[in-house]
């Protein structure tokens, strides 16, 4: 899992601004992240989700991240055997800072992975 922690912290973003001059936080303190065993649906595909527990304060953006965010990147071309992955977002907020709106989740998202 640490491979993806680069690339998941890498969309992540502070929603209070005091908070990263308080105290610099490290990389695990502001992500957990963990693979969730999963099933095979009746077409035979695999279903898993990705869990993201982030640090209080903390959010990662939607596919469509709104004026301000980064959308999320993953890159599978590592694995030796995934054809094809298909992300079911969950419904996401909306959040409203000096006149910009960013999409995203607050400290936790479980995404279901086919």
């Amino acid at each position: 899992m640490s491979g993806l922690r680069p690339l998941l912290l890498a969309a992540l973003a502070a929603t209070a601004p005091h908070l990263a001059a308080a105290e610099a936080l490290t990389q695990d303190q502001i992500l957990s992240a963990a693979l969730l065993p999963g099933w095979q649906t009746a077409s035979g595909n695999r279903m898993t989700a990705l869990r993201l527990d982030l640090a209080p304060h903390w959010k990662t953006y939607w596919r469509s991240p709104g004026d301000t965010g980064i959308p999320p990147e993953f890159d599978w071309s590592g694995s030796e055997n995934l054809a094809d992955v298909i992300l079911h977002w969950p419904v996401p907020e909306v959040f409203h800072l000096n006149g910009m709106r960013s999409i995203g989740y607050i400290e936790e998202l479980v995404l279901p992975v086919e």
